[in-house]
């Protein structure tokens, strides 16, 4: 994971996450939304955007990007390949 901070800092960021079956997207989904989330939580008031890469073995399974999105109310968006997803 990549998170870029408002002061042109870049962290880069390896974790694992740990899910029952790797065939089951939506699993899947859940538990690499909860990771990110995570770190926007802890980003917050610094992260501009970011990017994900998931990967099972040597293959990369999910690539996301995230950012501040505009409007009445400061909120993030998620874009996957499934769509967007906005939190909180």
């Amino acid at each position: 994971m990549t998170l870029n901070l408002i002061d042109d800092t870049e962290i880069d960021i390896s974790c694992f996450v740990q899910v029952n079956d790797p065939n089951d997207g939506e699993e899947v989904h859940e538990c690499v939304m909860e990771a990110i989330t995570d770190y926007i939580e802890r980003y917050d008031n610094m992260l501009v955007d970011g990017e994900a890469e998931i990967y099972f073995g040597d293959s990369i399974m999910y690539i996301i990007g995230f950012s501040r999105m505009e409007g009445d109310e400061e909120t993030w968006g998620i874009a996957t390949a499934e769509g967007t997803i906005t939190l909180h």
